[in-house]
């Protein structure tokens, strides 16, 4: 476990200038969200706890989201220290979003999305729950992020919950909380939100787990249609949606046959990394490309490629991966690593996802081959 200080510090290195806007015109649900208010937003001066926005709140041992919300899930979420997480999305009366096949859909001003982290109440590592309103109720809370898409851009924001459960405080600075296991809980700076969500050539922000791929299941709890229930997307008859694997913690990654496990890598790694390492991501300088959208080049895919500006995060290690050779591969390493300088993702976790890990050395071990 770091140290506080170390934590400080860590942090600190990985911040990254966010700009967002002065006051703009947003559409947000009130109290229990029968109605619809609408607020001047100054978006350096927001509202200072999370009930003011409506999208959660807590009633007694109850938590409430708005009538116009929708509770969803993503297929392979991106791991958080083994916190459960609760996501909601609302759009303002008569939104709609616009359809992409591979990219974030495009939301109209007023659109709000949440993602409130919580430990599970029995004291278990939660190993990527996307739960219910009742089962985070029942645990205890942590941070809620929004993402609030105004006329021009998104805004990021962290609230952090107190600990009676009963409202969550605007902390633009983040946080670290202790947790009963005796582990540290990060929440990352207003700031530290662009690390992961500034994408595209603009660089802008915007969310990542609500593309068609994330939310396509093939069964009738898939977010993609319960959106599309809702009147809020367009799915095109026509669009064939590939959705990505739908992540099970418990399974033994020996028993998948080779196309199940590599949809399985592929989808984590998408969900995981493929932000940041795509042509137009934060990490495209490192010619390491693993969002799911495209089908690349093994070598694109790390399969053999030196590494260009790892440093020490390589481990001595020469290749991102060598195919039948996890210990041999800077990936596993960095995946496995907590070292700041050394550990991937490089923001949003303390210790190592054991699980993942195991996905990805088993994916790599089964590949044959040799790195001349």
């Amino acid at each position: 476990m770091r140290p506080r200080d170390s934590l400080h510090r860590y942090r600190l290195r990985r911040h990254r200038a966010l700009c967002v806007g002065a006051a703009l015109i947003l559409s947000i649900a009130a109290g229990c969200a029968q109605e619809l208010r609408t607020q001047r937003l100054d978006a350096n001066a927001p509202p200072q706890t999370l009930s003011e926005w409506g999208v959660l709140l807590r009633t007694g041992s109850e938590l409430q989201r708005p009538a116009d919300g929708l509770v969803y899930a993503i297929n392979t979420p991106l791991f958080s220290d083994y916190a459960a997480k609760l996501r909601t999305l609302s759009l303002p009366t008569g939104g709609k979003a616009t359809f992409d096949a591979d990219d974030t859909f495009g939301f109209p001003a007023g659109t709000i999305v949440s993602k409130t982290f919580y430990l599970d109440s029995s004291g278990e590592p939660a190993l990527f729950a996307d739960n219910s309103l009742r089962t985070a109720a029942t645990g205890r809370l942590l941070e809620t992020r929004l993402l609030v898409r105004t006329d021009s851009e998104w805004v990021a924001l962290p609230y952090v919950w107190r600990a009676d459960g009963s409202d969550a405080d605007l902390a633009l600075t983040g946080d670290i909380i202790d947790l009963p296991d005796g582990n540290l809980y990060v929440v990352p700076t207003r700031n530290e939100c662009s690390s992961c969500h500034a994408q595209g050539k603009d660089k802008r922000l915007r969310p990542i787990g609500l593309k068609a791929r994330h939310l396509q299941r093939q069964d009738d709890d898939s977010a993609l249609r319960r959106i599309a229930a809702r009147g809020w997307l367009d799915v095109p008859a026509a669009e064939a949606v590939r959705g990505n694997a739908v992540w099970q913690s418990t399974r033994d990654w020996s028993t998948l046959d080779d196309t199940a496990l590599a949809h399985a890598a592929r989808s984590y790694l998408d969900a995981n990394c493929g932000h940041c390492h795509h042509p137009e991501g934060a990490a495209d300088t490192s010619r390491l490309f693993l969002d799911y959208a495209i089908e690349y080049s093994t070598r694109d895919m790390g399969r053999c490629k030196p590494p260009i500006a790892a440093g020490r995060g390589t481990g001595g290690r020469l290749y991102d991966y060598v195919p039948g050779q996890p210990g041999a591969s800077i990936m596993v390493h960095r995946m496995a690593s907590t070292d700041p300088g050394a550990m991937m993702p490089e923001i949003g976790r303390t210790r190592a996802h054991a699980e993942g890990v195991a996905l990805i050395s088993e994916w790599v071990r089964r590949q044959e081959g040799t790195c001349l």
